[in-house]
């Protein structure tokens, strides 16, 4: 499902919608367990209110770009798993693969 706000955009293979809630409720409709949401920066902020689960990929490193992922409190969430990739031929910077599962009653 991509959301686009792009009139006439169409993906082969892809469901196209204008807004996130629509996507959502494709989803939902489809029975999917879990919508991914993949940027850029407005949309994380559209979708971060109601995400109950965080898949994050974390760089040690400071690395310039044009889409950033929302700030957030991490005390509101539980790690749940840490992969540690270590800096190395095919990779320039040591990451993190984490997830975070939003604390109940949050």
């Amino acid at each position: 499902i991509v959301v686009t706000r792009q009139q006439g955009f169409a993906a082969s293979g892809c469901i196209v919608v204008n807004s996130l809630e629509s996507g959502l409720e494709i989803a939902r409709q489809s029975k999917e367990k879990e919508a991914f949401v993949i940027g850029g920066a407005e949309i994380y902020d559209l979708a971060f209110s109601s995400a109950t689960r965080l898949y994050l990929t974390e760089i040690k490193a400071v690395i310039d770009g044009d889409t950033l992922f929302p700030e957030f409190d991490k005390a509101q969430w539980k790690e749940v798993s840490r992969q540690h990739h270590s800096k190395d031929l095919s990779h320039a910077y040591s990451f993190d693969f984490v997830i975070y599962d939003r604390k109940p009653g949050i």
